[in-house]
């Protein structure tokens, strides 16, 4: 049987990784309220749209945009699908428009 001290520990536990993606998604929501008030110091979604898929090259598409935000600078996670129908990470940066990295996401 549990004592009162391990069932508060295994509860606290429980409570945390439910609430977790929860915590996430707000994290995320923070990114873009960011985003809209200084949009002035950024690209645009579509412009980082567009530097992925050239990137990426001849009839790739985009199939989503996500900008975001951290300690080290701002950033817009692209992913795109090429061609041939594999799929790409693509990483814009957000002021320069510039593609920091794109890899295949397998």
């Amino acid at each position: 049987m549990l004592n009162k001290k391990t069932f508060a520990i295994l509860f606290a536990a429980a409570s945390m990784s439910i609430a977790a993606p929860t915590f996430a998604d707000d994290w995320h929501d923070d990114d873009e309220i960011h985003f809209s008030q200084n949009q002035h110091n950024y690209i645009s979604h579509e412009q980082a749209a567009q530097a992925a898929r050239a990137k990426i090259g001849a009839g790739a598409h985009v199939t989503d945009v996500e900008f975001e935000k951290k300690y080290h600078g701002a950033f817009f996670d692209v992913e795109v699908i090429d061609a041939k129908g594999r799929e790409f990470d693509v990483r814009v940066d957000a002021k320069t428009g510039k593609v920091i990295y794109a890899k295949r996401d397998y």
